[in-house]
């Protein structure tokens, strides 16, 4: 049985080009070919197909070997490239080859083409497994950097929650102590009460970030997400405004997992507010729940993953989006594109730690003027995925959040 391959022909020739396709058939392949001889017939076909061999005569009219080869380089093809000659010097080879051309041949010795044009193709796929492999390398190592990143940002907001904690539980303590001795029409009163409104949103500010640090204590229960959405629906219709259609998609059959309900139902509120802030002329915000199974291959991308099932939450809206650089801080604690005054930082942190806290994993698709879509990966109840009970202790390690395995301005 014959093997396709997709042939591009630089020559001048059409009885060169059909002698070279018959040398092809012999050799036991069926070439889909397409016959150029000019550069911008050459430029055209690039555009046009993928091809696996490129066959070049060395000299035409209006056109060159060395043109050809320039033409590659400037596209960025890696493509097996044999020049094909009636006459060739060793020295003009050499040159050949240097501007990156594989191997010629001369057309009285085609029988030299098909062992070479398989050298070629085998060298070719190798370069493309070898690359393939430095990429997955590099993207690897970017994620293992980045968990290093957001472990230590943890552990110091952490540290500081805690220490400020102390400072707030005597502040608000006394405050209150004060407003029970003080009569109801002392003015005083007033004053106390901003201090103790001050007090409990500072309270609030720590349990979002002993939540980022994974410091906090979860209470993990077996949950339906279609049901926790469902719980939070009438109230994210309010607090997005009219301007925003809010639009569910429960997956049908969904499986459980096991989280904290208050705070995955907190999740969903801070993404919504994230979305709405996102969109300050309206649009539309879409949450949607489904199952999914990752292969080992799929949870590569996502280090904090492993092959196995998940349920899956994904909240997108049609905002302004978000550039690589924010992409890459949008997790991290006070990091937040809005003006002075109008956002914490701490949201998208909180959602961050809950989730892995969980034993999950959470990241954003968007760029800008094209929305975003915040996925959160929520292990199914009862699969074999560790998950933190209490994080009393000091979080997951980085060799946790390593195990292997998708903007908002409005941050």
């Amino acid at each position: 049985m014959s093997t396709a391959l997709r042939v591009l022909i630089v020559e001048d020739s059409p009885d060169d080009a059909a002698l070279v396709l018959r040398e092809l058939r012999r050799g036991g392949y069926e070439p889909l070919a397409e016959r150029v001889e000019t550069g911008e017939g050459m430029n055209a076909a690039l555009e046009r197909a993928k091809w696996d061999l490129i066959l070049c005569d060395y000299t035409m009219p209006h056109f060159s070997a060395l043109q050809a080869l320039e033409m590659l380089k400037s596209k960025q093809l890696d493509v097996p490239f044999i020049i094909i000659s009636g006459t060739i010097g060793e020295e003009t080879a050499v040159n050949a080859m240097k501007a990156g051309a594989q191997d010629f041949i001369i057309k009285g010795r085609l029988a030299r083409l098909v062992p070479a044009l398989e050298r070629e193709i085998r060298e070719a796929h190798s370069r493309l497994e070898r690359r393939l492999a430095e990429a997955q390398n590099r993207k690897l190592e970017e994620h293992f950097h980045q968990a290093q990143k957001m472990e230590a940002v943890g552990r110091l907001a952490g540290g500081l929650a805690h220490d400020f904690n102390n400072f707030l539980s005597a502040i608000n303590g006394y405050c209150q102590v004060m407003l029970n001795t003080l009569d109801r029409a002392d003015p005083t009163r007033a004053w106390l009460d901003e201090i103790r409104k001050a007090g409990e949103h500072a309270a609030s500010l720590m349990r979002e970030l002993l939540a980022f640090s994974r410091q906090q204590v979860l209470v993990l229960q077996v949950l339906d997400l279609n049901e926790a959405v469902a719980s939070v629906e009438n109230m994210l219709r309010h607090l997005i405004g009219k301007e925003i259609d809010l639009v569910t998609l429960p997956g049908p059959a969904l499986w459980q997992v096991k989280a904290d309900a208050a705070r995955i139902k907190q999740v969903i509120v801070n993404l919504a507010v994230n979305a709405r802030d996102a969109m300050p002329q309206g649009g539309r915000l879409t949450i949607e729940t489904s199952n999914v199974e990752l292969d080992a291959a799929s949870a590569e991308r996502h280090p904090s993953l492993t092959a196995g099932r998940y349920v899956m939450l994904a909240v997108s809206d049609t905002g302004i989006g978000m550039d690589v650089e924010t992409r890459g801080h949008v997790f991290e604690p006070f990091f937040t594109t809005k003006e002075e005054g109008k956002g914490t930082g701490l949201g998208l942190a909180m959602v961050y730690g809950t989730v892995k806290q969980c034993g999950g994993a959470v990241w954003v698709e968007s760029e800008p003027g094209q929305g975003a879509t915040f996925n959160i990966c929520l292990p199914r109840a009862g699969e074999a995925v560790e998950l933190t009970q209490t994080s009393k202790a000091q979080g997951l390690p980085v060799k946790a959040l390593f195990r292997g395995s998708m903007s908002n301005s409005g941050t």
